[in-house]
């Protein structure tokens, strides 16, 4: 029988009573303080009506919706449902293909099922396993084993589907042995995995898949050596046989990989990569410091984990500190990346990342932020000579500014904001600038003021947008306002936006006003009734380039709450 359904058959009597979520544990000592069943939702009908003239209608005139969502809950175990109909889809949803539960009683958590344990960021991490496991937290130790299976088979005639590949079904075990407290701890993570050669059937050729083993040793541990000072560290040895099926290895060049021979096949597509991560952190009340190095070798990956970002070095410093009764607060980061560890690339990509936070907070009614960024890539020759006309070497800028005022009262309170941002790519390869260059200017400006007694709001804004390239520019522009309010206690809600924008490039400029009508009418016991209609108008200046139009949609709609 089949790994899956060794496991269905084991849960599928649970699986009716329990549909867990997957990311929580049910803690079994306070199951008694939840209710046995209960069970909410909404029901709801939807008419919608379109309509449209100067280009080819986007929708039908009119169309209908009936929709529903139910959340059931047992014991405080929620299993939520939801279902659509129209004329355009018939569906019905509910999230627990991958069923899985984790039952806790104290400091024992049992794992049954489709779950997703993290161990290491390097070792384990983000993997959904289907299988069984336990982890253990009694005091200061903890214990943690995880087996099933991490892929299952796809075969040569399924991979035609979408975002489908043949892969073998592999399964695998991973565990976790630490002991200590959050601040100070040292882990042991350890993870073995392997494809099984035979699930499939294949072709032996080069582009057909390659069975593949790993075996992973990773090491996370925090050190706190003072109340201000700390240290953190994770890294990860990874053996990983690309293809189980290669040819036999008499002996390599690697201490490592030889002694791993009794743990997983190895054989000459067999290679270690390590990975690590350090921290060093010091902090005060008013100021601080952190410095950050990260290493991944190329080629690093687990079994256990997704994706990685490979083939890179960083170190980075950021201190923090804050002034003036920590009204005033700076926070930089500056370091330096590089890729190309082993040497084996055409070229070397060196980044230069710096970047500064600055937030001004003198008093309840004024503030300010603002921040700039500056990152730097620059490439130099690895292996083979560099040629100029395709060297990279770019630098990208970022600034931004907002200031605030915010007047809080009783009766009404009114609140303005700025926001101006710069973003621009130089391009110092004169072969390539041309290009590649651009410059883009954003400045928003809003207004807003509601008066608490009349449950009304009125805003108002500006906007400016232009950006620079070889292209041209492209410049939009326009002034929105809106009005919400609410009657009757709050039960009738009224909302009603405006924006008109000017749109101009090389080719073509247009006006586009969109505007909206949103009525809400809450009726006694669970009732209620919504009105939307939305109206776009694209007024064009070149009708060749791009169509003048009108377009309107709306909906009515009813929803019932339970």
């Amino acid at each position: 029988m089949k790994f899956n359904s060794i496991f269905n058959s084991l849960l599928v009597m649970i699986l009716i009573f329990f549909s867990l979520d997957t990311i929580n544990a049910q803690d079994l000592a306070q199951i008694k303080n939840e209710k046995p069943f209960t069970i909410n939702g909404s029901l709801g009908a939807s008419g919608l009506f379109y309509g449209v003239n100067g280009i080819e209608a986007r929708s039908k005139p009119f169309s209908y919706l009936f929709s529903g969502n139910l959340n059931m809950s047992i014991y405080g175990i929620q299993i939520p449902l939801s279902f659509v109909y129209s004329e355009q889809e018939r569906d019905f949803r509910q999230p627990f293909n991958q069923f899985g539960l984790s039952p806790k009683y104290k400091w024992v958590t049992v794992h049954l099922g489709y779950r997703n344990v993290d161990y290491s960021s390097f070792a384990f991490s983000g993997q959904t396993i289907l299988g069984a496991g336990v982890d253990l937290k009694p005091g200061l130790f903890r214990f943690g084993f995880m087996y099933g299976r991490f892929n299952r088979a796809v075969g040569m005639e399924q991979s035609g589907t979408a975002n489908s590949t043949p892969s073998f079904e592999r399964k695998g075990w991973t565990t976790r042995i630490g002991y200590g407290t959050q601040q100070n701890f040292a882990d042991l993570v350890l993870v073995r995995a392997q494809d099984d050669n035979n699930s499939i059937s294949f072709d032996s050729t080069a582009n057909s898949p390659k069975a593949a083993a790993n075996m992973v040793v990773g090491l996370n541990s925090k050190l706190k050596f003072s109340k201000f000072l700390s240290f953190e560290s994770e890294g990860a040895l990874s053996i990983y046989t690309e293809n189980i099926n290669s040819d036999v290895l008499e002996g390599s060049n690697s201490f490592l990989v030889d002694k791993s021979k009794g743990f997983i096949p190895v054989n000459s597509s067999t290679s270690s990569k390590t990975a690590l991560r350090a921290l060093l952190n010091y902090k005060k009340k008013l100021y601080g410091a952190r410095l950050v190095y990260r290493r991944i070798d190329p080629s690093y990956k687990s079994m256990g984990t997704y994706f990685m970002n490979d083939d890179c070095q960083q170190i980075t410093i950021e201190p923090s500190v804050n002034l003036f009764k920590q009204k005033l607060v700076l926070r930089l980061s500056s370091g330096i990346q590089n890729d190309n560890l082993e040497n084996t690339k055409k070229t070397t990509t060196h980044r230069f990342i710096n970047s500064l936070f600055a937030s001004y907070n003198p008093n309840s009614r004024f503030a300010i932020d603002g921040s700039y960024a500056n990152y730097q890539y620059n490439q130099q020759a690895g292996r083979v000579p560099l040629v100029d006309s395709t060297k990279t070497y770019q630098t990208n800028e970022n600034i931004t500014l907002s200031p605030r005022l915010i007047f809080a009262g009783t009766k009404k309170s009114q609140i303005i904001n700025f926001t101006y941002n710069f973003m621009r790519l130089i391009d110092n390869n004169k072969f390539t600038e041309n290009f590649n260059e651009y410059s883009v200017h954003n400045l928003l400006a809003g207004y807003v003021i509601s008066w608490n007694e009349l449950n009304m709001s009125v805003s108002s804004g500006v906007n400016y947008t232009s950006m620079t390239n070889q292209l041209g520019t492209i410049n939009l522009y326009g002034l929105s306002a809106g009005i919400n309010r609410n009657f009757m206690k709050n039960t009738l809600t009224l909302a009603l936006p405006i924006c008109l924008q000017r749109n101009s490039n090389n080719l073509n400029s247009a006006w586009i006003l969109t505007t909206s009508v949103g009525v809400n009418y809450k009726l006694p016991k669970h009732h209620s009734l919504s009105l939307m209609l939305n109206y776009i108008g694209n007024y064009s200046d070149n009708t060749l380039v791009s169509p003048t139009f009108n377009e309107i949609k709306g909906a009515l709609q009813y929803i019932y709450t339970f």
